[in-house]
């Protein structure tokens, strides 16, 4: 059977964001968004198959988050990020090409919509299968993560996590901060 951009099924995902740095290798500090979207299950090959993408290390114009704030809406064309999708057990890299990611009803509602190209090297006999995949999914949100020992100085405090997100993205006080040991997640 010939893989085709048909059998994946956009299902749901979650979106979330890292604030980040590594001056040893020049990442600088920013608040990267990572998209994670699952694909309804399908036969093939004689397989039940549960593909799915991701696309890390995005960085949005986006400066502002309250939990009640209006629809908002990002859209990106080429946008730098790496994308990949899961399929077989195996790391399919993807190309990128338009990510679009709007805010519903709440802060922790959204919706995805995305134009990808997938290069499926090894699925078919036939030899390489590029498939290029448009659609839309919702997508829940994740929340903040800030590892503790990533900056100088260190995030000891949820206070601590909040000032350092802040400046990168405005959170008011309504967000919840959970300790997870390593880390501290906002959401």
């Amino acid at each position: 059977m010939k893989l085709s951009s048909a059998m994946f099924k956009p299902r749901n995902g979650m979106l979330s964001a890292h604030l980040f740095e590594n001056p040893r290798v020049g990442v600088d500090r920013d608040l990267y968004w990572s998209v994670h979207f699952d694909f309804a299950s399908f036969q093939y090959e004689g397989e039940i198959e549960e593909p799915n993408c991701m696309v890390d290390w995005l960085v949005f114009p986006l400066h502002e988050l309250t939990l009640q704030q209006s629809i908002l809406a990002s859209k990106t064309l080429n946008p730098m990020g790496e994308a990949s999708c899961y399929f077989q057990g195996t790391h399919f890299d993807a190309s990128l090409w338009e990510l679009s990611v709007r805010r519903l009803e709440t802060a922790k509602s959204w919706s995805l919509e995305y134009d990808l190209t997938i290069d499926f090297w090894t699925v078919d006999e036939d030899g390489p299968t590029e498939l290029q995949m448009k659609g839309v999914t919702d997508l829940e949100f994740g929340g903040f993560d800030i590892v503790k020992d990533n900056f100088t100085p260190k995030v000891i405090t949820q206070k601590d996590a909040f000032d350092l997100l802040n400046q990168h993205i405005a959170v008011d006080k309504e967000w919840n901060c959970y300790d997870e040991g390593f880390k501290f997640v906002i959401r």
